[in-house]
């Protein structure tokens, strides 16, 4: 086992410049995620794709762009260090469907996706046992009508910002795919294989996804599930 350090480098020609952010910014409920994927041995990179329980899907938030802010402090003490992930922006407006969401999710538990504008990796906050709370507080005055919306993790823990290039959809009804599977990635990375009668293994029929990409397939059961081997074609994770 190496233990050599590795350097911090500067990455890019400006890499302090703001990033900018894409005024909806994406939530998902823990509660609503059936299979979570799995983490990079960077530690860093979630390896795979979000799964949801059925009827629920990513979901947007706007917040006016200027306004949002990605955080995290370290702090801790003797034994205990660690960090908190913070994310916050501001609502503009105090209609009935602002203050409807607030009701229904202050408290609540949540995955935060962000940024994603010039790339198709985003940055994340939050995890399964370690969730984004979420707080608000409201002015309605003559200075402005707005809401700052506030995720926050509550423990300190060891896993700062991941990243996550999966699938992203806010389809809740995933397309569905025979056993000989035609596989196109303008559909996403997540498949949902039809009930079967009878066993069979599952093959690729066509596929325009490149080497080393991850797709997640959804069972159906049915009488003969589907069956899916390691093969010069798949590498099960």
């Amino acid at each position: 086992m190496s233990n050599i350090r590795k350097d911090l480098k500067k990455f890019g020609a400006n890499p302090g410049l703001a990033t900018p952010k894409n005024p909806e910014a994406i939530a998902a409920l823990t509660e609503d995620i059936e299979v979570w994927p799995t983490l990079n041995a960077d530690g860093v990179t979630w390896d795979g794709n979000f799964v949801f329980k059925a009827g629920t899907s990513f979901f947007k938030v706007y917040m006016t762009k200027d306004t949002q802010k990605a955080s995290f402090e370290s702090g801790g003490s003797t034994d205990a260090y660690g960090a908190k992930n913070k994310f916050e922006g501001v609502h503009p407006g105090t209609h009935k469907e602002a203050v409807a969401f607030f009701k229904d999710n202050v408290g609540k538990s949540f995955i935060i996706f962000y940024g994603g504008c010039s790339t198709d990796e985003y940055k994340t906050m939050g995890t399964k046992c370690n969730p984004m709370v979420l707080k608000v507080s409201g002015e309605d005055s003559n200075d402005g009508n707005k809401n700052t919306m506030t995720w926050e993790q509550e423990l300190l823990n060891d896993e700062y910002i991941r990243f996550y290039s999966g699938h992203i959809s806010f389809d809740a009804t995933l397309p569905t795919i025979a056993a000989a599977m035609e596989l196109d990635s303008a559909n996403g990375n997540v498949f949902k294989l039809n009930a079967t009668a009878t066993t069979s293994p599952i093959i690729v029929a066509s596929s325009n996804f490149e080497h080393g990409d991850i797709i997640t397939l959804v069972g159906s059961g049915g009488a003969g599930p589907l069956t899916l081997d390691n093969s010069r074609t798949f590498l099960l994770k």
